[in-house]
């Protein structure tokens, strides 16, 4: 029989969470608190030289922008994602932003969830809590290049990874992509990319050699190391 003893904060920490889209009243109060920083003020700074170029690339055709992609550092994947924004946003400062601050907000709930369901409420909130605040997000949030976009697919490809190393072969479908958007984003992108396949390389061969079973089959496995290695050779090439 259960000994009904607990103390008040130990029954109040065991009560159903009231939650609204996956989020409990007090993430999404940090989530909406992120979202509100980055959104202040989005419009009222002037365009610097490397967000003309970020607007300049989006005049373009998506033939133009991968043919610019050929003699620019930079691959393409957040010209191609700036210019379908602008068929619907205004050709602003702040539409220009708009797509780096849809991102940075994706990527803090992202990390939120994660911590949330490994850590739980209080480490999600406290995590949150400093991303949501932070000066180099909001900083980054806040400008028309691929620094946000950067941010919420390695996150992204991190979380997908660790997903699917805990048996849920279906999230290796998410890491892919992530991994695959890392290399069409940017050059640190393809080394992130590269760092992660190697990684999954080494702890399934680490595994193997312990005769310990791996948490996915080798036929899903082999099929996402080949679905990146695909995405990721014409950043490469």
């Amino acid at each position: 029989q259960a000994v009904w003893h607990d103390w008040p904060g130990q029954m109040m920490e065991n009560r159903p969470e009231k939650r609204i889209l996956g989020f409990s009243w007090s993430m999404l109060a940090i989530l909406l608190l992120g979202t509100a920083l980055r959104f202040l003020n989005l419009g009222r700074q002037s365009v610097w030289v490397d967000e003309g170029f970020s607007w300049n690339a989006a005049q373009m055709s998506f033939r133009g922008v991968t043919r610019l992609s050929l003699y620019d550092v930079h691959p393409p994947l957040y010209y191609y994602l700036l210019k379908a924004s602008l068929w619907v946003l205004p050709d602003t400062e702040f539409g220009l932003r708009f797509v780096s601050v849809l991102c940075s907000v994706a990527t803090l709930a992202v990390m939120m969830t994660f911590v949330y369901r490994r850590w739980g409420h209080r480490a999600a909130c406290y995590v949150g809590l400093l991303a949501a605040v932070s000066p180099f997000d909001i900083y980054y949030a806040q400008e028309a290049r691929m620094y946000a976009l950067l941010a919420f697919l390695f996150v992204l490809a991190f979380t997908e990874l660790v997903e699917a190393l805990e048996g849920k072969p279906a999230h290796l479908i998410g890491w892919v992509a992530a991994t695959t958007g890392l290399a069409w984003t940017y050059a640190y992108g393809l080394l992130a990319a590269f760092l992660q396949i190697g990684f999954f390389l080494v702890y399934w061969t680490w595994q193997r050699r312990r005769g310990r079973p791996f948490p996915v089959r080798p036929k899903p496995v082999l099929m996402a190391l080949a679905g990146a290695l695909l995405g990721i050779a014409p950043i490469v090439y």
